[in-house]
């Protein structure tokens, strides 16, 4: 009944799995190292066809022969929750530059400063999408650049990042890399942060960037 697709449905959400890695040469592959928890993503292939618009006696649909693979590319989104580790790595690809230093008087605390700059080279995104018998597939997103992004929190909940990502081509050889996820995350809240513009501090309800 109701209750056992409910079981069924958070069993599959158990096996889905997101990882990224940053590559050297766009396009290249590279074995993904750090995994997110996310909340949905719509990465997919899209595969152009350029049909012939031929005509021939006797031919009422298009043969077989008469039809060519086109431009591959692949595009989508991924909707997480913002954790205090390991996002480092996305905001550099969303703003392009990244710089890390110890405030003073400091000894184990880190400052994360992220300014628009060129973007770095791409991604290697790969998810792991479970099959009907429950067997994970690995599809990788090679070159993968952030196209647009989004931050946004409100009272009560949690800070959301979404990234749109432009891809390269999409890859279903590779292996399935292993999960692989930062200890002791602390999810941030409409409390952990101050939204300040041109130096003076807002008081808000809720805010998308």
């Amino acid at each position: 009944g109701i209750r056992g697709i409910s079981v069924w449905l958070e069993f599959r959400r158990v096996l889905f799995r997101s990882m990224i890695a940053p590559e050297t040469t766009r396009g290249t592959f590279v074995t993904p190292t750090r995994g997110y928890e996310f909340i949905d993503e719509s990465l997919s292939l899209e595969n152009e066809r350029i049909e012939s618009k031929g005509l021939r006696a006797g031919t009422r649909v298009l043969r077989s022969d008469r039809w060519r693979e086109g431009k591959r590319s692949a595009a989508g989104a991924i909707n997480m929750e913002v954790g205090n580790k390991s996002f480092g790595l996305w905001f550099e690809h969303m703003l392009g530059s990244a710089a890390i230093s110890t405030p003073g008087g400091a000894t184990l605390t880190r400052l994360h400063t992220f300014t628009p700059g060129d973007l770095p080279t791409g991604l290697t995104v790969q998810v792991g999408k479970p099959d009907l018998g429950a067997v994970v597939r690995p599809f990788s997103y090679l070159g993968a650049v952030v196209d647009s992004w989004k931050l946004a929190a409100q009272i009560g909940e949690l800070l959301m990042l979404g990234v749109t990502l432009d891809v390269q081509d999409e890859d279903t050889t590779q292996s399935l890399a292993a999960a692989n996820y930062p200890t002791e995350v602390n999810l941030l809240t409409f409390v952990h942060g101050a939204l300040t513009v041109g130096g003076s501090a807002l008081n808000v309800r809720s805010f998308d960037l």
